[in-house]
């Protein structure tokens, strides 16, 4: 049987380990050798109350998933709110659509969604980062 908190592949993380006061819940596997980082809290696949997973589906927002922040705040959530939760804020220049883009503005908002909800929050890879320095 495999523990939740590992497995054959790596060990099961959730962002929300990585802050004094917890902004996402959002479980990585971390596989290789590498130095364990320092953790608020040990790990649980949900902490209760927490936002979930921003994901790169954000901006559909979802009434039926409850693993989904839009879910949880009951709305579609901005770039903004998603960025905050990834652990940065959006550069200015995101909020204008580069010229060299061959999308509609629509396609450009996705675009942003798609990239926020696909990383790695900045305060867990920070954390992993951290224990070499």
């Amino acid at each position: 049987m495999i523990v939740m908190s590992e497995a054959p592949w790596g060990r099961f993380y959730n962002a929300a380990q990585f802050l004094s006061e917890p902004i996402q819940n959002r479980n990585r596997v971390i596989g290789g050798r590498f130095k364990e980082p320092e953790v608020y809290r040990p790990y649980l696949r949900a902490y209760p109350g927490i936002c979930p997973c921003i994901t790169a589906t954000e901006r559909d927002g979802c009434a039926s998933d409850k693993r989904r922040a839009s879910r949880f705040y009951g709305r579609r959530l901005t770039v903004q709110e998603c960025a905050y939760h990834q652990g940065f804020d959006i550069p200015s220049g995101w909020s204008e659509k580069p010229r060299d883009f061959r999308g509609t503005d629509i396609q450009w908002l996705r675009q942003q969604y798609e990239a926020i909800g696909n990383g790695v929050p900045v305060y867990m890879a920070q954390a992993f980062g951290k224990v070499y320095t």
